[in-house]
């Protein structure tokens, strides 16, 4: 395994043709708002953010694949498959492109901790909804009611934009005074610079790594601060032994079952029943003797189940998780 540096222009460039795909086993994003924003501050303040973890592609790819939220669903042949790396590349894309529907990230200046205090880049992420065809708050979207509040919008800095859009921006956020307006685009230039020139370093595990070893990888060096839970390992060894994605799975559970996520957590819930049906106690310690190739030809019982218990409940009168005894 080797070690190589990555500027974040490049890793866009990859998922923008999508030579970059996730494994079907990685879980979905898992990612708060809180942690995207301080992501994008770790960035602006140029630290690093650790380094990701990707498993080169040969001829074929070892893994079935699926594309980052909001990236192109086409493109050129997959060259590499990102293992560890998914919330922070994620995050970066999404803000970058001002992706996130209900949000939208924003910078501001706090005063730092040296002697004397100097200005230093923060983000936030601000609350948006939708009202009669509206977006809120409408301020976000008018860039001299932003820039009065002190704030600058994430999507400014992309590293694919070349300065028009900012331009444009800074003469709306300062129409009386060219001077500020000037200073200001420079300001906006000066960090979209940190974001084209941020480093995101990663390992490489080689092409002609085998499928048993690129998973042991995954599950051991996982290293985003949410970390994997049991039913993630579960999906990974899924794919393993069976080549199916348990993820597909549970979703037809979902669409036969759609009231079973008022009362459970349905990933939990479906390895509890697969669990009872071999004679395993449901729980983290059972799961782990489970016999993948048994729990899906077994399915069809697995759904009987989860319908069962749903149909008890509601003939009790039980209609939610804060009702259960």
């Amino acid at each position: 395994m080797q070690a190589y540096d990555r500027r974040l222009p490049d890793w866009f460039s990859l998922i923008r043709n999508r030579q970059l795909t996730l494994p079907r086993f990685q879980r979905f994003v898992a990612w708060g708002h809180g942690e995207v924003a301080d992501l994008l501050t770790t960035v602006l303040r140029g630290l690093p953010a650790g380094a990701s973890l990707i498993l080169q592609v040969g001829d074929r790819e070892k893994f079935s694949s699926r594309t980052m939220v909001d990236a192109p669903s086409s493109g050129n042949r997959v060259t590499e498959q990102l293992l560890d790396g998914q919330q922070r590349l994620t995050a970066l894309w999404r803000c970058l492109h001002n992706k996130y529907p209900d949000r939208s990230y924003l910078i501001n200046f706090a005063d730092s901790n040296d002697t004397p205090p100097q200005k230093v880049p923060e983000v936030f992420g601000q609350a948006r909804w939708h009202k009669k065809g509206t977006l809120y708050p409408i301020w976000v979207e008018d860039p001299a009611a932003c820039w009065k509040r002190g704030y600058i919008p994430v999507h400014l800095l992309s590293p694919e934009e070349d300065g028009k859009v900012s331009k444009k921006w800074a003469r709306a956020a300062e129409p009386n005074d060219l001077a500020k307006s000037d200073a200001l685009e420079e300001l906006i230039d000066d960090l979209r610079t940190k974001v084209r020139e941020f480093n995101l370093p990663y390992l490489a595990l080689a092409a002609t790594t085998t499928k048993e070893v690129a998973l042991d990888v995954f599950i051991k060096m996982n290293t985003s601060s949410v970390r994997l839970s049991t039913y993630d390992i579960v999906v990974a060894l899924v794919e393993e032994e069976t080549g199916a994605s348990l993820h597909d799975y549970v979703d037809r559970v979902d669409q036969a079952v759609p009231r079973a996520k008022a009362y459970f957590d349905l990933p939990a819930l479906v390895l509890d029943v697969v669990a009872l049906l071999q004679d395993r106690v449901p729980s983290q310690a059972g799961y782990k003797g489970i016999d993948f190739g048994i729990m899906l030809a077994q399915w069809d019982q697995v759904l009987a189940g989860v319908q069962g218990l749903v149909e008890l409940l509601e003939e009790e009168a039980i209609f939610d998780e804060q009702r259960l005894p």
